[in-house]
């Protein structure tokens, strides 16, 4: 059973299910909301079903009972037919007979940081989901958590079966969106996530999030927020170092803490000549305790670097073993990203973090028929209009025709991400089943293409990276890497996101 997720109005979230509309879509829909939205306010907006008449009332009751196993801020029923039972429900319910008396009595419901699940047949959502759903340029960025978790557990295949996975969601999960990202992750057992920031952190906590979460760049003057949510503060300095040992003195904080190996980045943490005063400094304040140990590979995706990645493999390994015969004590040891699951296993160590891989970026070639797609961004047509040769086309006068061409004006620019090193040919994107170049100077909003020759229409769907077009490609024409483009989609670009439940996860749908 596949669900969409979107942002509704007044930071809201807004939910439809691309299934058929019974009673057993409906319970596996409010099973998916009672686990991914436990903080949340859930309200429900249900259609009539297209069930036999003589059937309503055994029907309506056994929908009635399911909010009884699955208790939900509040019900809106829409319909003649499930209005008639209104009395099966509790008393808070709403019932409207057409979707113009609901909208028109919207205004009265408090919908700040809830969560809309809408079930009913096409012809009564559609309206709905125009109604509810946040009003963004209909550019978006299409997020299949499905492909997330498929390429989690593939990446799990390669290891042992006792070794951890930490997940980098930092950076708005790599663009993607932290919080359905790590609800996804959640679902699937991971054992630590990764952000780079207290406030990403903290945001997880505030909407539910459980699982372990190290911060890699923690601002000391943010470790009460550190301590209050239960966050993991990564240690690279003696600075940090000390004036966390002198917080958690101070405020009583038994702290759990990931000590930072400098193996050869030279970017962060601890060289070996620092090791003995770390060790000095840790054992003179029992409240901090190391969780794990670990460091950072420079080159792990390159044969050419394998010698100099052999060589950190062996810092580490003595950097380790020198803290935790130190202290006494063992720590979870991790070293390899997404790449080293891929081309150095033998130094997973007792954790893996999965970062790049996961949203479906090849690293290496040798994992590419593995990886799925994650996302895709998608833009429309907004004009198209025909330029006689010699015209120019965009700012600066930068396109030139050198013949009459056809040129389609899409909605998206580098104010969205769509990067201005893409104009002038370097881009393509992605129409009709064919490729499309860039004409001209990309806008703040808009871009230009030539589709000269392509059966092509204003309002038609445009791709600009995705299953025919990868990030890796659209990266490689301007001299940058995947990172950079999926990280650069801005927040107003609308994520849509989709998901499946899975069959495990279906319980009994008998009356109860």
């Amino acid at each position: 059973m596949r669900f969409r997720m979107r942002k509704g109005r007044n930071s809201s979230w807004l939910i439809d299910q691309l299934a058929e509309y019974n009673l057993k879509s409906l319970e596996q829909a409010l099973f998916f909301l009672q686990s991914q939205y436990k903080k949340k306010k859930k309200v429900i907006v249900l259609g009539d079903f297209s069930s036999p008449l003589e059937e309503d009332s055994k029907l309506y009751r056994k929908v009635a009972n399911l909010f009884v196993r699955y208790p939900v801020y509040q019900v809106i029923a829409i319909g003649n037919r499930i209005t008639k039972y209104h009395s099966f429900f509790s008393p808070s319910s709403k019932f409207y007979h057409n979707h113009q008396t609901f909208f028109s009595d919207f205004s009265s419901y408090c919908v700040e940081q809830s969560v809309f699940l809408v079930q009913g047949e096409r012809d009564f959502s559609f309206p709905l989901i125009e109604f509810l759903e946040q009003k963004k340029h209909q550019t978006k960025l299409e997020v299949n958590l499905d492909a997330i978790c498929h390429n989690l557990n593939s990446y799990r295949s390669r290891l042992n079966s006792q070794t951890k996975t930490m997940v980098m969601v930092k950076a708005f999960a790599y663009g993607n969106g932290i919080l359905e990202v790590a609800q996804a992750l959640e679902q699937e057992n991971v054992d630590y996530l990764g952000v780079a920031y207290v406030d990403e952190g903290i945001f997880l906590r505030e909407q539910g999030i459980e699982l372990p979460i190290m911060v890699m760049s923690p601002d000391p003057q943010c470790f009460p927020q550190m301590q209050e949510y239960q966050l993991e503060p990564e240690v690279y300095s003696f600075r940090v170092l000390k004036k966390l040992s002198t917080y958690c003195q101070k405020n009583n904080w038994s702290a759990d803490i990931h000590i930072k190996l400098d193996t050869g980045m030279h970017r962060l943490g601890f060289g070996k000549d620092d090791l003995e005063s770390l060790v000095l400094i840790l054992k003179s304040n029992t409240l901090l305790r190391v969780a794990s140990v670990f460091s950072h590979l420079v080159g792990a995706e390159e044969n050419i670097h394998d010698s100099f990645s052999e060589k950190q493999i062996e810092e580490f390994v003595l950097g380790s073993s020198f803290l935790e015969k130190s202290l006494g004590y063992s720590a979870i040891k991790h070293l390899i990203n997404t790449a080293g699951i891929v081309r150095h296993l033998k130094a997973q160590f007792d954790m893996v973090r999965l970062g790049i891989g996961l949203y479906g970026v090849d690293v290496v070639s040798e994992e590419s028929s593995q990886v799925l797609c994650v996302t895709t961004l998608k833009t429309w047509i907004s004009q198209i209009k025909k330029v006689r040769a010699g015209e120019t086309i965009g700012y600066s006068r930068r396109g030139v025709a050198e013949k009459d061409l056809l040129v389609a004006t899409v909605s998206i620019g580098y104010g969205d991400g769509f990067d201005r090193r893409f104009g002038n040919g370097r881009g393509k994107v992605w129409i009709n089943q064919q490729e499309a170049p860039v004409v001209g100077n990309v806008c703040m909003d808009m871009t230009m293409i030539d589709v000269t020759n392509l059966d092509v229409e204003e309002g038609q769907e445009v791709v600009i990276f995705g299953p025919n077009i990868s990030l890796t490609t659209l990266a490689e024409q301007i001299g940058t890497i995947p990172y950079e483009i999926l990280t650069g989609i801005n927040e107003r670009v609308k994520r849509v996101f989709f998901y499946s439940l899975k069959d495990s996860a279906l319980i009994n749908t008998g009356e109860q």
